[in-house]
Order: C-alpha cells, then sequence, then structure tokens
C-alpha cells in the first residue's frame, strides 16, 4: 500500500475496525515507514487528549438560542417554498402546458428550416390532395378502384 492509502486507514486502524489482512499490511508499512508511523502517533494523541479532555460546559442559554435559531432557520425554508407553491401551485400542468406550447414552436421553427417556401406541398397543395382526381388510372381491382366506382355510381343516379 501506498502512504497515502495507509494515512487515510489509520483512524480505522486505531479503532480495531480493518480487517486483519489489511491491518497486518498496515503494521508492516508503519516498521518501515517513519512517516506514516508519526502520522499515526500524531493521530494517536489526539484521540488521548480528546479522551482525557474534561467537557466543556456549554454556556446559560445556549440550547434556547441554538434552538430559536433553528426553528428560525426552519421557518425562512419553509417561507420560501411557500412563496413557490403560491407562485406555481400546481407546477406539472403549468409546466405540461408550456412543453406543449415549446413543442408546436419548435416544430414550426424546424419545419421552415427543413422545407423552406413550402416546398413540401405540390404546386397545386390542399386542392390537388382533396380533389377525387387523385383517384383516376387505378389498377383495376384495387381498393382505390372499388371505392372511387362507389362514388361515381353513387353520383350518377
Amino acid at each position: 500500500m501506498k502512504c497515502e492509502e495507509i494515512q487515510r486507514k489509520l483512524s480505522a486502524f486505531i479503532d480495531k475496525e480493518l480487517k486483519q489482512k489489511d491491518a497486518k499490511l498496515i503494521r508492516e508499512h508503519l516498521n518501515k515507514c517513519t512517516g506514516c508511523a508519526e502520522e499515526l502517533r500524531a493521530i494517536s494523541s489526539a484521540w488521548d487528549f480528546v479522551e482525557t479532555a474534561e467537557g466543556i460546559e456549554p454556556s446559560p442559554y445556549f440550547w434556547t438560542k441554538l434552538s430559536a435559531r433553528i426553528d428560525e432557520q426552519t421557518t425562512q425554508r419553509a417561507e420560501r417554498w411557500s412563496f413557490v407553491k403560491r407562485l406555481f401551485p400546481k407546477p406539472i400542468p403549468i409546466f405540461a402546458a408550456a412543453a406543449l406550447v415549446l413543442g408546436v414552436l419548435l416544430g414550426n421553427f424546424v419545419g421552415r428550416m427543413l422545407y423552406p417556401n413550402g416546398s413540401y406541398m405540390n404546386t397545386n397543395g390542399t386542392a390537388e390532395a382533396l380533389a377525387l382526381n387523385t383517384f383516376d388510372d387505378l389498377p383495376s381491382g384495387s381498393l382505390g378502384e372499388a371505392y372511387y366506382s362507389l362514388l361515381t355510381e353513387g353520383g350518377e343516379q
């Protein structure tokens, strides 16, 4: 293991939280590396100090002041969210409508970019598409011919 990996695991090594295999590798490394051994001594002395140090007595009303600050921040967050909820009372329909409008506008833009001057339409445009003469010269026995013959027979009577 490299020194950086060893130093990251020293706290767990002190607390005996490592697997035996890892602990053995760290012990072997500490026997060879004075820098990591010094780091282990520094961490151990810091833990010893924390364990032996007397507890710090908080100032009077500390817990009351802390509780008040927590309540104040909780209230501020709730106020921020209530503003957003008032601004967007039902966000899903609003965003769905916005997405629909954006989609239509974007589709129109892309359509105009891909087909400038309406080049996707024939010269006669919609009139030709709706005219019945589009069924002329249909193959014999086709569905189109049957439909056309029904239309023309019904119109002659």
